[in-house]
């Protein structure tokens, strides 16, 4: 009887075959793959929220429990500050991405340029020739700047300095109070204040001061529409809490979230 041949392939049609196969093996794989991530996708956050002392921003997660961290808010940018490291991370709402980290504490960012503190206060390299707890560009030439009227003295009040000519600056604003934070939304004037005796809190938003239960720590805007946040101290219960500001009131949210961009 004759040998059956199971393969009369010859050694360059067994290596074509091998090849083949390999590639079928390597296609099934891949496909296998693509269809197990589709199956369990990421989930993405395009939110930026505060929620205890969990800060989402974006993708990113960081732990705020306050001071020395802070939070600012100069739209587009929502800027993180963290201050034992230091490092200040700031992202850009509307692009939804991180645009920089800096290695230190800053007080604002607009469009790459930078406030912040040394034996005074700097914009970028020009020394404003005060020292500023509180800061906002407002433009290129004019930097608000919340000050002490003695370095031996809490009362502050706030000022407008034009970078080059540092020593013309304007007094635009003071009170019994002492002034928290300051913010500029839809060309109107926003300054934080609190009465340290009373403990009461308010906004003054242009020359209307309005009561306020809680410190204000942030004036930010969202959709165009100004809101303030509250951070947990001493001076706020350890509470967290944000209030929309509608004309002459300012109405508290709901919900465990202090929402700042969505």
């Amino acid at each position: 009887m004759k040998d059956i041949k199971l393969n009369n392939l010859d050694a360059n049609q067994r290596r074509l075959l091998q090849i083949g196969v390999i590639l079928i093996l390597v296609l099934f794989l891949g496909l296998f793959y693509l269809f197990s991530r589709k199956s369990t996708p990421v989930v993405e956050s395009n939110g930026v929220f505060l929620e205890n002392s969990k800060l989402q921003v974006f993708n990113d997660t960081y732990e705020f429990k306050g001071y020395p961290d802070k939070i600012l808010f100069h739209y587009p940018y929502f800027i993180l500050v963290q201050g034992n490291k230091p490092l200040t991370t700031i992202y850009n709402l509307e692009t939804r991405e991180k645009v920089k980290e800096i290695q230190d504490v800053i007080l604002d960012y607009y469009d790459e340029n930078v406030v912040y503190n040394r034996k005074e206060t700097f914009y970028n390299d020009k020394s404003l020739g005060e020292f500023c707890d509180s800061a906002f560009i407002k433009s290129t030439s004019e930097i608000l700047c919340i000050t002490k009227q003695s370095q031996n003295y809490a009362d502050n009040r706030l000022i407008s300095i034009n970078p080059e000519t540092p020593n013309l600056w304007k007094r635009l604003y003071q009170s019994d109070n002492i002034l928290t934070t300051v913010s500029v939304i839809n060309e109107n004037l926003y300054i934080g204040e609190i009465n340290l005796e009373t403990k009461q809190n308010f906004l003054t938003v242009n020359e209307n001061t309005l009561p306020v239960e809680s410190t204000v720590n942030l004036i930010y805007q969202m959709g165009g529409t100004p809101y303030l946040g509250s951070f947990k101290s001493d001076l706020n219960e350890n509470r967290i809490s944000w209030y929309l500001i509608q004309g002459n009131e300012v109405i508290r949210q709901t919900g465990n979230k202090t929402l700042f961009f969505e």
